[in-house]
């Protein structure tokens, strides 16, 4: 049960991750149709709410769990509000997830990008090399940091947005100490769904 929530008033979790005492996400840097990136934050709101209960969705083969197709917004598509292109239903369950079983390391695999090859409709996904590892026990930081190295505003992605609401970590860049690399010595330009160019910094 969570005492404060966006959507999600209760929800099933394994208790291999409930009990652990040490718990990371552990994901890729890459763009998302719903959520405009998927890192971190996202990557662990869906990987730990059981399938069983919640359905899956795997490579776009749509499973319903028990619970059925509204139990949980991230698995199935009834999203009709949207900020930026993004799901608000979802956005407001990665928010609630990860503040009700938070973990304590954020890492994410940046030695190569996802994106789109550009702001068209229909254009693919490209893969670009980009020699990067990013790290955090904040973890609202460290998909602040990698948003902004993806080229977008994380105060406009709605998921890590609403985090920080939540007091999960910060996207204030004035609390962030990065060690390593500056952010504007790695940026690059990813190209996001065409209804998320919002979010683009330039």
């Amino acid at each position: 049960p969570l005492s404060e929530f966006y959507a999600v008033e209760s929800f099933w979790v394994p208790n291999v991750v409930s009990e652990s005492d040490f718990r990371i996400s552990f994901t890729t840097l890459k763009v998302h149709g719903t959520t405009a990136v998927t890192l971190c934050l996202k990557n662990w709101a869906i990987g730990i709410p059981p399938g069983k209960y919640y359905g899956f969705n795997k490579s776009a083969n749509r499973i319903l769990g028990i619970l059925g197709p509204k139990a949980f917004p991230i698995h199935h598509h009834f999203d009709d509000e949207k900020v930026h292109g993004q799901g608000v239903g979802t956005s407001k369950t990665i928010a609630d997830v990860c503040s009700a079983i938070p973990y304590e390391l954020g890492i994410i695999d940046g030695l190569t990008t996802v994106h789109r090859a550009s702001l068209a409709q229909k254009a693919k996904m490209v893969v670009k090399h980009s020699n990067l590892m990013l790290a955090s026990y904040d973890m609202v930081a460290v998909d602040s940091v990698a948003t902004r190295v993806m080229g977008f505003d994380p105060n406009k992605i709605l998921h890590i947005y609403l985090s920080e609401k939540k007091g999960l970590g910060t996207m204030d860049s004035n609390k962030i100490d990065v060690i390593g690399p500056s952010i504007k010595d790695v940026e690059m330009q990813c190209n996001p769904e065409p209804s998320q160019k919002g979010i683009m910094i330039t």
